[in-house]
């Protein structure tokens, strides 16, 4: 929740940390907004969900952590919140996220399904045992009850955002 501790492990965490702090800690009104992977629905976008899509749809393996718990952002929700921060002038620290928590094993599963493909195009493996700079948090997935508060706002189950990759 917006309100929990926050003990960043990661370089970028870390900084992110700092920066909320001082923002916090300022005599300035502010909107932080806070949200994981952000993806889009463009099949060349790179993103999180159309990268693992494109790997599938090809029949490349990839290899997906069944352990890192995640809760990514369709850019097009992205938009609108911050477009209602602004128009409401909403103040305080907003979680943001269009998918309930979920892994990246479970998305490329889904996306399995949804192409109708054997799962032996995706490897499972741990967060951690890949050579990434930093040691990655488990579970980094973001409680939206507040956003849900504010605008009645739902997450959508990934086949919704599936269909509308073009």
């Amino acid at each position: 929740k917006e309100n929990d501790h926050r003990n960043p492990i990661t370089s970028y965490g870390k900084m992110r940390y700092e920066i909320e702090n001082h923002i916090i800690g300022s005599s300035v009104s502010y909107s932080i907004l806070r949200m994981g992977s952000v993806f889009g629905i463009e099949q060349s976008d790179g993103t999180l969900i159309t990268g693992l899509f494109n790997e599938i749809k090809h029949k490349k393996k990839v290899l997906c952590a069944t352990d890192q718990v995640i809760t990514p952002v369709f850019i097009g929700d992205l938009i609108s919140f911050i477009s209602k921060v602004i128009e409401n002038n909403y103040k305080g620290v907003f979680h943001i996220a269009s998918l309930k928590p979920i892994t990246r094993y479970e998305i490329a599963e889904e996306i399995i399904n949804y192409l109708n493909l054997d799962k032996k195009f995706i490897k499972p493996c741990k967060i951690n045992s890949l050579n990434l700079i930093d040691k990655r948090p488990i579970n980094i997935s973001l409680n939206i009850a507040k956003l849900r508060a504010l605008n009645n706002f739902y997450e959508n189950d990934l086949k919704y955002y599936l269909k509308m990759i073009n």
